[in-house]
């Protein structure tokens, strides 16, 4: 295969997931708040399948239909309801009956005793004289004043205390980026630059060397992260795709590529750098310059790793952390120190491409197989480094 065939086999390799991790789960966290369960379940599986990760695991354990312990919830909290209402009832009961023993009875006016009074009074009757019968002088009646009006004092009108509306639940205000920043950052991360991200490369068997008759391996299949940066900090978690007793399998980084595309290559300037980690032998490392010029390697460093280290068991998980800071590099895996360069990188000092690669060692992989990197970011170097 000529290389223009493999950079555009490899350059095929670089589509991503329709879906994030952080995308499944923001949109499982949202549909769970809007109340559409279906689409919440559905979204956290995809979750789960994607990242793995424990909190897609106890989300969906959230999102299961309840059982005879919540049921007993609901039905304590039910007799709380009923309780609270029937004390309710009484407060507003004895209230009631309060202002009805605290109201005076009505007064009769007093223009009424003055009628009465009137009424009772015996008239008095002139006795007649010798001259002429002279007719009692009548007293006037008096007409009794108009009565008050007296207004009814309302009764109290009181108001059922309203039952108390339950708050739906927030959703995050933080982006999944910010969040995944504060938890993962290294400690010699200073900004996170891109990420995270989950890079998935399918296995290409039809790779060959580049030169038969020579030990240079085969050209690999990769995932660009970003483009324009020289020194960073990046993390990454390595799905293994299989058993190393089934296969063997390796996974690397390629950085500092200020020529992706080898146009018209001017000096031997124009490459890249790679770190390889293998299966193979329990586990290795090398580093290792690529040159478009020569269209050869140049191998700088190489060691074992320790015993143990490197998880090599199908969908085990291998945390990786490369360090590079102008003309050194530094490895860890699974948080361990493994080596750090032994000669300065001269010959690419300038911003170029990172990606992530496989298949670089010819037999590494197995068709319809694939590579997974998750929660892959790249972080700017911590002041002082």
């Amino acid at each position: 295969m000529s290389e223009e065939q493999a950079e555009q086999s490899g350059e095929n390799q670089n589509e991503q997931p329709t879906k994030t991790a952080a995308e499944l789960k923001t949109e499982a966290q949202t549909a769970f708040v809007e109340g559409d369960l279906p689409l919440a379940r559905k979204a956290a599986l995809e979750w789960k399948e994607v990242s793995g990760s424990r909190e897609a695991e106890l989300f969906l354990k959230r999102l299961e239909p309840r059982g005879p312990k919540n049921e007993g919830e609901s039905k304590r909290r039910r007799s709380i309801w009923i309780w609270a209402i029937l004390a309710i009832a009484l407060i507003i009961g004895g209230a009631f009956g309060a202002m009805q023993f605290l109201t005076p009875p009505p007064v009769e006016p007093p223009a009424v005793i003055k009628e009465q009074e009137v009424a009772a009074k015996p008239e008095i009757q002139s006795e007649p004289t010798d001259d002429f019968a002279a007719e009692p002088t009548p007293e006037p009646t008096k007409e009794p004043p108009p009565l008050p009006e007296i207004e009814p004092t309302p009764e109290p009108v009181l108001n059922p205390t309203a039952s108390p509306t339950p708050e739906p639940t927030a959703r995050p205000t933080k982006d999944p980026a910010v969040l995944f920043s504060e938890k993962n950052l290294p400690k010699e991360g200073g900004e996170l630059l891109f990420g995270p991200i989950t890079a998935v490369i399918k296995h290409d068997i039809t790779n060959s060397p580049l030169d038969p008759s020579s030990k240079d391996f085969a050209i690999s299949e990769s995932y660009v992260i970003t483009n324009g940066v020289e020194s960073f900090v990046l993390t990454t978690e390595l799905i293994t795709p299989y058993s190393l007793a089934d296969n063997n399998w390796d996974a690397g980084i390629e950085f500092r590529d200020t020529n992706p595309k080898n146009a018209n290559p001017t000096n031997s300037d124009t490459g890249f750098y790679q770190l390889r980690i293998s299966a193979s032998n329990n586990g290795v490392y090398q580093f290792r310059y690529r040159s478009y010029l020569t269209n050869s390697w140049a191998y700088l460093d190489s060691g074992v790793i320790q015993p143990g280290l490197l998880n090599q068991e199908k969908s085990s998980t291998n945390k990786i952390k490369l360090i590079v800071n102008d003309g050194q590099w530094e490895l860890h895996l699974n948080d361990t120190f493994v080596a750090e360069s032994t000669q300065e990188m001269r010959r690419i000092r300038e911003p170029g491409q990172i990606r992530v690669a496989i298949g670089m060692e010819p037999g590494s992989e197995v068709k319809g197989a694939k590579t997974k990197f998750e929660n892959t970011a790249i972080w700017s170097l911590r002041k002082g480094r």
